[in-house]
C-alpha cells in the first residue's frame, strides 16, 4: 500500500510490504480466504489494512478474533505501533486507547473481540478479520456468532487467515468446497515466499517437526488426523490459551 510504504515506519525504518502482502492489500474482493505458513506477517499485513481504513473512513468498524486473547492483544500493540510512527499529520487523536479498542477522532476503530461464541454476538462491525482461525475450537458457533455483526455492511470485508490444522473444521471446509464458498478470493503463502525466514530455524523446524508437521505448518498441508498422535479436536479442546 503506497501509503504506507511512503509515510509508514517500523521502528524508524520505511515500511516495505512483501508482494503477497501488497496483494492482500490492494484486492479489492470483500470475502478472502488466506491460507498462510507461521511468521510470514500476514496477520501484521491486515493490521494495516485496518489501520489504513479506520484513519481515512469514519465507517469504519474493524474487528479481530484470534485463537487466543494474547494474540489479539499482541495484534493490536502493533497497529498502535504502526500508528505512533506516522507523521504528525496523518496521526489522528485517538478518543479510545485501551489493549483492546482504538478508535480515532473523526475516525474509524478497531477492537479485539472476545473468542467466545456467547459473547461475540452484540454490536455492529464493517470489517471482520479472524486470525488463526483453523486453531479456534468452537469455529462454527464462533462464526455463526460473529457473521451477523457485519451482515449490515456493504463495503466491508471479512478476512479469514490461517495455517492448517488437518482436514477437519470450518477453515478447511470452506477452503475445499469452492461451490459452498465461491465468494471468497483464495490466497496462499507458504514459507518460501517469505525472504527473511531463517534458513536455519526452517531447517530445525523441519528436523524437529518430521515431514508432516513441517508440510502442515509451513507448506500449507492439510495434514490428515491418521498421521497425528491426537486428535486435532482434542488438542483444541485443551489448549486453553496457548498461541499458534
Amino acid at each position: 500500500m503506497e501509503f504506507f510504504e511512503t509515510v509508514g515506519r517500523i521502528n524508524g525504518e520505511p515500511i516495505r510490504f512483501y508482494p503477497y502482502q501488497r496483494q492482500v492489500l490492494t484486492c479489492p474482493d470483500r470475502f478472502v480466504l488466506w491460507l498462510k505458513a507461521r511468521q510470514t506477517g500476514a496477520s501484521w499485513g491486515l493490521g494495516c489494512r485496518a489501520l489504513y481504513k479506520a484513519l481515512f473512513d469514519p465507517a469504519t468498524r474493524w474487528g479481530y478474533l484470534a485463537a487466543g486473547e494474547r494474540q489479539g492483544k499482541e495484534w493490536l500493540e502493533e497497529v498502535l505501533m504502526m500508528w505512533e510512527e506516522l507523521p504528525s499529520a496523518w496521526r489522528l487523536p485517538t478518543r479510545v486507547k485501551t489493549t483492546t479498542r482504538l478508535a480515532f477522532r473523526h475516525g474509524g476503530s478497531i477492537s479485539i473481540l472476545p473468542v467466545n461464541p456467547g459473547t461475540v454476538r452484540s454490536g455492529r462491525f464493517s470489517d471482520l478479520m479472524l486470525d488463526e482461525f483453523a486453531h479456534v475450537a468452537d469455529d462454527k458457533a464462533l462464526m455463526a456468532a460473529a457473521l451477523p455483526r457485519i451482515s449490515r455492511s456493504k463495503h466491508g470485508g471479512l478476512y479469514i487467515v490461517s495455517t492448517p490444522l488437518g482436514q477437519r473444521g470450518m477453515f478447511h471446509r470452506m477452503w475445499t468446497d469452492r461451490e459452498q464458498f465461491p465468494q471468497f478470493r483464495r490466497m496462499e503463502t507458504p514459507w518460501q515466499d517469505c525472504p527473511d525466514l531463517d534458513p536455519e530455524v526452517i531447517s530445525i523446524a523441519r528436523a524437529t517437526l518430521g515431514d508432516e508437521g513441517f508440510a502442515q505448518e509451513y507448506e500449507l498441508s492439510f495434514l490428515d488426523e491418521t498421521l497425528t498422535f491426537f486428535p486435532y479436536d482434542l488438542f483444541l479442546a485443551n489448549q486453553g490459551d496457548i498461541e499458534v
